[in-house]
């Protein structure tokens, strides 16, 4: 991982950290705040404990969220500003911010949450 963001970043590529179980996991919250201070990703995309997690709150249970997109735009927007890049908080509703601007997008579906990698 730290090879890879560090290629990415002596090449120039934008690259996106998708923190999974940040926050619920120790060692996956740690690698995640460790890649983003290492080079600063392009989008942080994650659920909304996960992003909770990584901006130092409690997290999830695991991979699975406890909070709403809602309940962190502050710390998306906090993550985004704070890192110069844009925050994807996945819900029902998407939420993307950059740390000024809120982009929300309700383009789901339920069968989405029964799918990995969708």
């Amino acid at each position: 991982m730290h090879a890879a963001v560090e290629a990415c970043a002596a090449a120039g590529t934008p690259w996106v950290l998708d923190p999974v179980a940040a926050g619920g996991l120790p060692w996956r919250t740690e690698i995640a705040r460790t890649l983003v201070a290492e080079h600063a990703p392009a989008i942080i995309r994650g659920n909304a404990s996960e992003i909770a997690g990584l901006a130092g709150g409690s997290g999830g249970r695991g991979v699975d969220s406890t909070d709403s997109p809602e309940a962190v735009l502050d710390i998306a927007r906090a993550l985004a500003t704070e890192h110069g890049c844009v925050v994807a908080v996945s819900g029902p509703v998407d939420h993307l911010t950059d740390g000024d601007r809120l982009v929300r997008l309700a383009n789901g579906h339920a069968l989405m949450t029964r799918v990995t990698g969708v």
